[in-house]
């Protein structure tokens, strides 16, 4: 099945089992349910008394000018009356209570099955689309919970009662009105189908304009700066016309059915005073009768013209349930183990034979094998499309391999549960998400368990103290998406969120290039306590935080062509040679003299490959030289 759930093929012959599975959901609010039901009986019978009051007191009192009736019939009316708010207002309260039990309980199950679902499945389903099933789908459904089955079952006690009342009334009058029926079926079934149809179109216009919308508002700055505004406002506009045509269809269909049923009503009626009139000239029929039934006959059909709304609200609920049980039907990717491991783990990693794709037949990772010792520092490098963040994806399994296993102190990641997974392996992401709220939340994200004091370590040990000090201390408002810090502050405090968890893996997913000179100097400075004793793997395209690596990984096209240390694969004249000239050397005259004391060997071979440099400029000039793609792996000196 595909985890992109607006491509999955919609088949209206599922109805009855999407109501079957409605009906299901709405089992734990059975007593509820069955409370609104059994005042159905009491609403419809109270409501069947007042035309026959109507009757006796234009029979009864006012054709025989009896006064003292007539006050007795009014009071007997308007008490029904009153008696009639009380049972509806119990019956709606209760159904209206059931109602938000039910939405409330659905809304935790898809947010908590979102939660479940991995990265192939958000890669595919953009959040604003999401968004919608969870706010304006569920809301659908509590319409139908609230406005259309207790409703329904309501409007279909009335009209049994009402031909019950008809026929003991005067059986040929009831001809008037049941004649009509059989030539409302088929107008109401084709509607039924039109409906359903447009529904669904609707609520899936409706999810790409809010994916639009959210993609368009969180690009701001960059449909600003390349002058985009009219451009966008066109597409947005554009949804937004089709988006109002479907619901201008609903409109028109809703519309339509509701007059014809309008008109079968005052058809009927019309038949009714043409044979009532006729019967009571004739002294066939008492007038009192003739009112009763045309009172009967229009509480007949007010049910039936609002099956015309009933019928919108049950093919909109149709269209959003078929878009929730898509959420809760799509099979979770990564499935975790659900008791956590006591042991403590060290941090050696290994790739055995991995082999990834992303689509099907288009493999990302060929059969990789790696050792990475506990405690090591390992950068990850290659060109752009060779494989490091898959790498990096991989080993937090946000992503399982097709083949080969990956462990971690000989523990498959298949065997860990996500809690220990998460803590023994962490991330820093170039991409930096905060969150509206404080400095602190944002470090601990919302993990209790976590005391002021770790929190200040981990902010101090990155240099973030000084500017969190100058935003007011760890109890600052910081606004949503961290607008109001800049790129490197933002970095920070990503860091202090990865090192506040004390993980024995950590990974370095090209976490400085977003950050100044003098920013990075910073954070280095920090990572080298930070880094000691820790497993930690960088994946980077600046020098500085590769050429003091233990151990150098080389991929290309998703392949470990080489590894070695920074001066020893420069000796190899391989594919980290190519990259190097390519994309490292310019930087190496930016280090600080003092960086470049630190390593004499990797100024050396920076000079030979000055000599050697190829006028080759892009990443695309990068190849495995035979000699490299068949050499063994050179250990780390």
């Amino acid at each position: 099945m595909s985890h992109d759930l607006e491509n999955i093929p919609r088949d209206r012959s599922r109805d009855s089992q999407l109501l079957r599975r409605l009906v299901g959901l709405m089992a734990p609010y059975k007593l509820l349910v069955a409370l609104s039901f059994a005042l159905l009986p009491a609403v419809a019978l109270i409501h069947l008394t007042q035309p026959y009051l109507l009757k006796l007191a234009v029979d009864g009192a006012l054709l025989k000018g009896d006064r003292a009736k007539l006050a007795t019939f009014v009071a007997l009316y308007v008490l029904s009356l009153l008696i009639e708010c009380v049972l509806r207002f119990a019956q709606n309260y209760t159904t209206q209570f059931a109602g938000q039990r039910f939405t409330f309980d659905l809304r935790k199950r898809l947010y908590a099955k979102l939660l479940a679902h991995s990265a192939p499945f958000h890669d595919k389903n953009p959040a604003s689309r999401l968004m919608t099933r969870v706010t304006s789908d569920v809301e659908s459904l509590n319409a139908l919970f609230t406005s259309g089955v207790v409703a329904v079952a309501s409007d279909g006690v009335t009209i049994l009662a009402i031909s019950a009342m008809l026929l003991w009334l005067d059986w040929r009058l009831s001809l008037f009105c049941f004649g009509m029926l059989p030539l409302l079926a088929p107008v109401l079934l084709r509607f039924r189908g039109l409906m359903r149809e447009v529904f669904h179109t609707a609520k899936t216009l409706l999810s790409r304009l809010n994916a639009y919308l959210g993609e368009v508002v969180s690009g701001i700055r960059v449909v600003q700066l390349f002058n985009r505004e009219a451009r966008n406002a066109r597409e947005y506009g554009e949804l937004n016309r089709q988006f109002k045509e479907a619901y201008h269809k609903s409109n028109l269909y809703e519309a339509s059915l509701y007059s014809i049923v309008e008109l079968a009503s005052r058809l009927s009626i019309a038949g009714l005073i043409w044979y009532g009139g006729r019967s009571i000239l004739e002294g066939a029929m008492s007038f009192g009768t003739l009112v009763a039934a045309v009172e009967y006959t229009t509480g007949l059909f007010n049910p039936i013209r609002d099956l015309s709304a009933k019928f919108a609200i049950l093919q909109s609920a149709l269209a959003s349930a078929e878009r929730i049980f898509d959420v809760l039907d799509a099979p979770i990717e990564i499935h975790w183990r659900e008791t956590a491991r006591a042991e403590t783990f060290r941090g050696e990693v290994r790739f055995d034979a991995v082999r990834f794709q992303y689509r099907p037949g288009e493999d990302v990772i060929h059969e990789l094998t790696a050792h990475i010792r506990a405690g090591e520092h390992v950068a990850v490098v290659g060109a752009t499309g060779a494989g490091k963040s898959t790498f990096m994806k991989l080993l937090s399994r946000f992503y399982d391999p097709a083949a080969g296993s990956i462990a971690i102190d000989g523990v498959d990641l298949t065997e860990m549960d996500a809690k220990t997974l998460r803590r023994t392996v962490n991330v820093v992401l170039q991409d930096v998400f905060i969150f509206g709220g404080t400095v602190a939340d944002n470090i601990t994200l919302g993990d209790a368990s976590i005391s002021r004091d770790r929190v200040v370590e981990a902010a101090r040990s990155v240099n973030a103290e000084r500017f969190i000090e100058r935003l007011g201390g760890y109890d600052a408002e910081v606004r949503e998406r961290g607008s109001n810090l800049s790129a490197g502050e933002r970095q920070l405090l990503s860091f202090a969120r990865a090192l506040v968890l004390d993980p024995r893996n950590l990974i370095l997913d090209e976490a400085t290039s977003s950050v100044d000179s003098e920013t990075e100097h910073v954070i280095q400075q920090a990572l080298a306590r930070v880094m000691e004793g820790r497993t930690t793997i960088v994946i980077a395209h600046r020098l500085s935080t590769i050429r003091h690596a233990d151990r150098i990984l080389v991929l290309h096209k998703g392949r470990l062509v080489e590894e070695g240390t920074h001066a020893s694969l420069l000796r190899q004249r391989g594919i980290y040679r190519r990259l190097y000239e390519l994309q490292y050397k310019d930087q190496e005259e930016e280090q600080p003299a003092a960086d470049a004391g630190a390593s004499p060997g990797g100024s050396a071979s920076g000079g030979d490959a000055a000599t050697e440099s190829t006028a080759e400029d892009t990443d695309a000039a990068v190849t495995v030289p035979p000699e490299s793609a068949g050499a063994e792996a050179v250990p780390a000196s």
